[in-house]
């Protein structure tokens, strides 16, 4: 019996999907529980990225920094 999980069937067709990069921009008033969820949702997206690029545009909180560390 063949395995028909369709997360294995995504990842084996993967050469055929488009490239693309993902850029995110992280401000000062930004809530670290959004960008949490925010990052791990870049990551459960059915084709996967090629990139991913956080940009800090000033100064941000700790706890937003210590989502991105």
């Amino acid at each position: 019996m063949t395995d028909k999980n369709p997360s294995t069937d995504k990842k084996k067709q993967a050469t055929n999907w488009p490239k693309y990069s993902i850029l995110m921009s992280v401000y000062q008033n930004d809530q670290a529980e959004f960008l949490d969820r925010a990052i791990a949702s870049m990551f459960a997206q059915t084709v996967p990225f090629d990139e991913f690029i956080i940009v800090v545009d000033g100064p941000i909180l700790e706890t937003v920094q210590a989502v991105l560390d």
